[in-house]
């Protein structure tokens, strides 16, 4: 079964963040910039949206995703639940949402203040360091299909 969220609720106060799963990524670190927050210039040219960076801990350049989470809403047999940072059971690369059926809803960040121009500064590198080592066009991101063989 495939869920797209398409939640583009995103409200920023103060440090705080509260972005809603469907949320692009680039749109995430686009509006944090804006907003005067650093923290998520790792993830520009990601291709993805908040509720996959959360469901695998997205990361780049010496940094993830749980590194910023304060919590992250779900829905819980039928039940919207909200878990703390260490109830998603954050590790390289993977949460607790691999193993369990939760449908990721929204997830808070905390960042922290900085300034624009630094911010630009480091997205402009993450891009180009991008553009070298990948190759231009779209992507899927990752996908995995899981196959049982029997020999």
């Amino acid at each position: 079964m495939i869920i797209k969220i398409k939640d583009s609720r995103l409200k920023i106060q103060d440090s705080k963040i509260i972005a809603g799963a469907g949320i692009l990524l680039n749109r995430l670190v686009n509006e944090s910039v804006k907003s005067g927050l650093t923290g998520l210039e790792w993830a520009i040219g990601i291709p993805g949206s908040v509720g996959g960076a959360v469901y695998q801990n997205a990361g780049a350049f010496g940094s993830n995703f749980s590194k910023s989470v304060q919590s992250v809403t779900v829905l819980r047999n039928s039940k919207i639940i909200k878990l703390n940072k260490k109830q998603c059971a954050f590790v390289y690369r993977s949460s607790i949402f691999k193993t369990n059926k939760d449908i990721i809803l929204e997830t808070e960040l905390r960042l922290k203040r900085g300034k624009r121009a630094e911010s630009q500064k480091l997205i402009k590198k993450h891009l180009e360091a991008r553009r070298a080592k990948q190759p231009a066009g779209y992507s899927a991101g990752s996908v995995l299909k899981i196959v049982n063989l029997k020999l």
